[in-house]
């Protein structure tokens, strides 16, 4: 087992649900993407360990079903760095009107530039560990630049 299979599957259990259900409620959640929808094999396959780094949107779907904030799946799946960890966490203890008004601005900021924000946010979930690494190095090189 892996330490993202045993918490995975004990949110499950927790939710007192099957992986067969799991599986359907994808399903209804997302009927148009396959990208979002977890099959009993895949989810099978993460809980015992044999799928180290899943699909971060299927781990966005988990959360939704499980109720439970997906950027802690990132973080034990690897996809966090300890610096993207402390800006999630910053940003969760900051408080709703903060973080509504710092969604407001980036989906402003998208649209100016013809950019939908949804697209955007799944395509910046397909990346890797390592290209997030480089963006976060690149993201405050840009706000903390040599003087």
């Amino acid at each position: 087992m892996s330490d993202l299979g045993d918490y995975l599957r004990q949110s499950r259990e927790h939710t007192d649900r099957s992986r067969r259900w799991v599986e359907r409620q994808s399903r209804e959640l997302y009927p148009d993407d396959t990208e979002r929808q977890i099959s009993f094999a895949y989810l099978r396959q993460i809980e015992e360990g044999r799928i180290r780094r899943p699909n971060p949107l299927k781990l966005q779907t988990l959360a939704r079903i499980y109720g439970v904030d997906y950027m802690r799946i990132y973080s034990i799946a690897g996809y966090l760095d300890d610096e993207m960890q402390r800006m999630a966490a910053r940003a969760s203890t900051d408080g709703l009107e903060s973080n509504l008004e710092t969604v407001m601005r980036m989906n402003e900021f998208l649209e100016s530039r013809g950019i939908v924000p949804e697209d955007f946010i799944r395509n910046l979930m397909l990346l890797s560990p390592n290209s997030f690494h480089i963006i976060s190095d690149l993201l405050r090189v840009l706000q903390h630049p040599k003087e």
